[in-house]
């Protein structure tokens, strides 16, 4: 299995920018200010995944910076009486969509990156 320290540095090195959340969470890590500080940079992502003061090792969420990475994200959401993937198939055949990033959801859902 890939870590999120891996995939973060994979992202980056795929060209998107990216944040640190909370761990378990989708709020960026407090005091952060993501507008201004997402990154590419390897050495600053991998300095997010040790405790600054006591250097044990952390594991927050990434979230990639849609505006500056020029991307659009599609969320299909499939928890409790949403149908998100039914309506995605649905759209997929009338339209298709090209191949794209597809990260999976806590709740079960994905998220769809386009460019």
């Amino acid at each position: 299995m890939v870590s999120r320290l891996q995939q973060a540095l994979r992202l980056a090195a795929q060209g998107y920018y990216l944040f640190p959340l909370e761990e378990n969470s989708k709020i960026p890590e407090a005091g952060y200010n993501w507008k201004h500080r997402s990154t590419r940079d390897a050495e600053a992502i991998k300095a997010w995944f040790k405790d600054r003061v006591m250097g044990w090792d952390r594991n927050p969420n990434i979230a990639i910076d849609c505006g500056k990475s020029g991307v659009y994200p599609v969320d299909v959401d499939t928890k409790a009486g949403k149908h998100g993937d039914k309506t995605f198939a649905k759209l997929h055949k009338a339209h298709g969509f090209p191949d794209t990033l597809v990260f999976e959801t806590a709740s079960g859902g994905r998220h769809y990156i386009y460019n």
